[in-house]
């Protein structure tokens, strides 16, 4: 007991660190600010269904990003309407390479990319053929080519993640996977992928773990109830109400220097994991998402968690926005937070 009252003190002095000079709000002055709202608060313990999965947007291979002189890189996709000569020789490409004739399809994806040298998706293709082929050096350099052309381009990524995994270069491979999966975060093949290669070095990556918010707010009049499903979900709920429905709330945070968005997560946040640690250890054990969270806390990459867990889930194309430095913190976050090491690693 004395080090999880330990440990919820540093999760407090925390909030203070987030908070530029003015306090964040732990449960217990939350609670207090409910009990003198205009509002009032109700709460019912009961199970809530999972987070629906299938409205989650899945990215298609056509992104890439355009960068003009002095101005910020703009997202775009490869133009549907193509010129006859150029959509002749993709469709016929793509014809052989369905009916197996890989030399034909290799003539004819490599005629589209000298005619639109922009496009890395038939850079990666060749790459593919030389993969099927067994020449991995080959397919390791188209692969980087179409890199060059679209860094975000994740077939590519995933493609040098198979070359590297066959050639046992462990950070490499970890690393292309890794950058795949960021840049599609919501696609389940990519997650399957990359937790077997994780596995196949010696790292656990949990797939099931998702963000499955395990609260419900409805406001009737001047009724506010909120249903929850543990003490956790209990915290962050009351917190995500006083930011929604409290007068001037969200207006006095929002004086801080961290947008409001990503300091209603973080206060929230911080919230539910001193509510983690006050559950009994039966109940820790079966909560992956708040140990996750804990460890993130004590990693001090709470930022990470909220980008990767919540808003990439969100919005998956924030990841084409994304600076090196952001995404290097994201690659270190899936390693040392999102999985553990395994047996036969230590």
């Amino acid at each position: 007991m004395k080090k999880t009252t330990t440990y919820i003190t540093l999760i407090i002095l925390a909030f203070a660190t987030l908070s530029y000079g003015q306090d964040l709000h732990t449960p217990e002055q939350l609670k207090k600010l409910a009990s003198k709202s205009s509002f009032r608060y109700n709460q019912i313990l009961d199970t809530l269904n999972p987070y629906p999965y299938f409205g989650r947007e899945i990215l298609t291979n056509d992104y890439y990003l355009e960068q003009k002189i002095g101005e910020e890189p703009e997202i775009k996709r490869y133009p549907l309407s193509l010129d006859n000569k150029y959509q002749k020789v993709v469709s016929q490409g793509d014809k052989s390479f369905k009916s197996g004739d890989l030399d034909k399809a290799e003539k004819n994806y490599l005629k589209a990319t000298e005619l639109r040298s922009n496009d890395a998706r038939y850079y990666t293709k060749i790459g593919k053929i030389k993969f099927q082929q067994h020449q991995y050096t080959e397919a390791k350099s188209w692969a980087i080519k179409a890199l060059k052309v679209n860094f975000v381009h994740y077939p590519a990524h995933l493609l040098l993640a198979k070359v590297y995994t066959i050639a046992h270069k462990e950070e490499e491979a970890i690393e292309a996977i890794s950058l795949a999966h960021i840049y599609n975060r919501n696609n389940r093949e990519l997650t399957g992928l990359l937790t077997t290669i994780y596995k196949q070095f010696g790292y656990h990556f949990e797939p099931t773990l998702e963000y499955d918010p395990q609260y419900k707010l409805t406001k009737t009049g001047t009724d506010i109830t909120l249903t929850y499903a543990n003490e956790a979900w209990l915290n962050y709920g009351l917190c995500k109400a006083i930011w929604e429905y409290e007068p001037y709330y969200r207006e006095k945070m929002e004086v801080l220097k961290i947008a409001p968005k990503w300091l209603e997560e973080k206060e929230c946040l911080l919230n539910l994991v001193i509510g983690y640690e006050q559950m009994k250890p039966r109940d820790k054990s079966k909560f992956l998402f708040g140990a996750t969270l804990k460890r993130a806390v004590d990693y001090k990459m709470l930022d990470q968690f909220i980008l990767y867990e919540i808003f990439l889930v969100q919005e998956p194309q924030l990841a084409f926005s994304l600076t090196q430095d952001e995404i290097d913190l994201l690659l270190k976050y899936l390693i040392e937070v999102r999985s553990l090491e395994m047996d036969n690693k230590r």
